[in-house]
């Protein structure tokens, strides 16, 4: 691999870290992110004997670096995560011919809730509790030639939210709802909080 070529900017997004597909017509790809770049298994690096040049992911870990063509790594990114990535997708249950049989349209009985949760597992947060005022700080997040050494602060106050409910038989249900989803935009200066 060549070392890279400095850059200005790039988005922090799952198309530049590593994955992809291993050929144009291959439509599997790198089941961690199949939408990424840089993911050549050996037998097709061995198909095209070294000759051509191919891309490299951008986006990484740094305690894990891709030294080889055919290393693999972790998908690195923010933003939501699709449901196909495989760090979701094993959260599904089985959905095999017994399912299909005796269960479905109901979830699998092995369906875990984590697939719900679209954030990378290291912006994954256990739910933060009600009336407490939270300390976000974010470093880096505007180009270093605008602001060098930049930070800012902003104090998230998460709510107490309920939700009341009428049923047809004429009962109540009053549940406390949890702050699920935070969603942070820099770009727009704006942050989206989505109670469940």
């Amino acid at each position: 691999m060549s070392k890279p070529d400095p850059i200005l900017s790039l988005p922090i997004r799952y198309e530049f870290a590593f994955g992809g597909s291993a050929v144009e017509d291959d439509h599997t790809g790198y089941q961690q992110n199949a939408i990424g770049i840089g993911y050549y298994p050996k037998a097709e690096l061995k198909k095209n004997g070294f000759k051509r040049t191919l891309k490299a992911h951008q986006i990484y870990d740094p305690a894990h670096p891709v030294r080889d063509p055919s290393d693999k790594a972790a998908p690195e990114g923010f933003g939501f995560m699709p449901r196909y990535f495989a760090l979701r997708a094993k959260h599904t249950g089985t959905a095999d011919a017994q399912w299909i049989a005796n269960r479905a349209p109901l979830l699998p009985e092995d369906f875990s809730m984590a697939y719900w949760n679209g954030a990378h597992p290291s912006l994954q947060l256990p739910h933060l509790k009600p009336n407490h005022i939270y300390e976000l700080t974010f470093t880096g997040m505007v180009h270093s030639f605008q602001a060098p050494n930049q930070h800012f602060t902003v104090d998230l106050p998460v709510e107490t939210v309920f939700v009341h409910a009428h049923t047809a038989t004429n009962s109540s249900l009053c549940k406390d709802m949890v702050l699920d989803t935070i969603l942070v935009d820099v770009e727009q200066r704006r942050i989206d909080c989505s109670y469940r």
